[in-house]
């Protein structure tokens, strides 16, 4: 590991010489980004994005680097490859487990790298070991299942790279277009508490479901104290660890790395983005991005089935280096996933 770590620091170094401070200036409007300036903001946007070098890149999976057809579009590949051509590597920060998805994704974001995974309570070195991990209290876990059946919601449990379900219907089915594990049924769930590791539980109903009982959960569950609620996907309210978040296993990462999260350009579309979005030297915001997403983030560029990762590594990284990308834009409709 450490021998990984000294190359990846010996690429940033070519760009860590050409780093220099800059004051605090407004941002300005661009025809292909739409700004947005927290007043209260820790991190103003110090300077033209355009101006900026980033030591690393981190993003999101669904709804931000795959389309809405789980699909990596070739100038959003060809964007990356040229972002690490730059000596400016490629790390994954999602909400997934380690799932089919992997195979198919990773092997063409270049050389691997250590990834955050299962909105931060997992950190996977670049051998695919585990860096960190976090997992939900016994007691939580519980009370979980049994709130899951008194207000009649589909619940998964999540445990490193298996999802269990008491039995897999139509809620459960609306991860499988995602390539994470393959829900199993299991039957009662109360029975694995104990003997295996939960790192988050997914509750899931239709949207209009979720935001009737999402108080009562938070009430009940201890939001904020005992747990942390969150939403990637619209209608699957996960539960966590109480202060987890991407966020933070983003920071962790970014200190094993030794990169200052300033030198950091993130990308995201989901509630569950905002802390990292907000914790970084540039947050982008896709065009498909929810509203918490989009109040946390500095920029918002185009949606994740019109490249928006290719307009933002192109605008912020490759144009102020000279780099033009050459693959075609997408341009087919969305075509979203099922809906709640």
């Amino acid at each position: 590991m450490n021998d990984m770590r000294c190359v990846m620091l010996a690429n940033f170094g070519s760009f860590a010489t050409q780093l220099r401070v800059r004051k605090p200036q407004p941002c300005t409007r661009s025809s292909q980004a739409t700004h947005f300036t927290r007043p209260n903001s820790v991190r103003n946007i110090m300077c033209q994005a355009a101006e900026r070098r980033f030591d690393l890149v981190t993003t999101d999976v669904d709804g931000t680097l795959l389309s809405t057809k789980n699909v990596l579009s070739s100038r959003n590949e060809e964007a990356i490859a040229e972002c690490i051509k730059l000596g400016i590597p490629v790390c994954i920060a999602t909400g997934k487990a380690r799932g089919p998805w992997c195979k198919k994704v990773l092997p063409k974001l270049g050389a691997p790298m250590p990834g955050v995974y299962m909105q931060g309570l997992l950190i996977y070195n670049a051998d695919g070991t585990i860096m960190h991990e976090e997992s939900l209290s016994e007691d939580l876990v519980r009370e979980t299942i049994t709130l899951a059946k008194e207000l009649g919601i589909t619940l998964t449990l999540y445990t490193y790279e298996r999802i269990l379900a008491e039995e897999t219907n139509a809620d459960s089915d609306r991860l499988l277009p995602y390539e994470d594990p393959t829900p199993e049924s299991v039957g009662d769930l109360q029975q694995f508490v104990g003997k295996l590791a939960f790192q988050k539980c997914i509750m899931i109903a239709s949207e209009q479901r979720i935001a009737e009982v999402r108080d009562q959960i938070a009430e009940r569950l201890g939001d904020g104290k005992r747990t942390s609620l969150t939403v990637a996907i619209a209608g699957m309210l996960e539960i966590l660890p109480a202060g987890a978040s991407k966020g933070k296993g983003v920071d962790q990462l970014l200190k094993h790395l030794d990169v200052k999260p300033e030198r950091v350009l993130a990308m995201g579309d989901g509630e569950n983005d905002k802390v990292m979005l907000q914790m970084v030297g540039l947050g982008v915001a896709m065009g498909n991005a929810s509203k918490a997403c989009l109040e946390a983030a500095d920029v918002q560029v185009s949606s994740n089935d019109n490249d928006g990762v290719a307009e933002a590594l192109e605008k912020y990284i490759l144009e102020p280096a000279g780099v033009k990308l050459t693959a075609s834009k997408s341009s087919a409709a969305a075509q979203p996933l099922p809906k709640p």
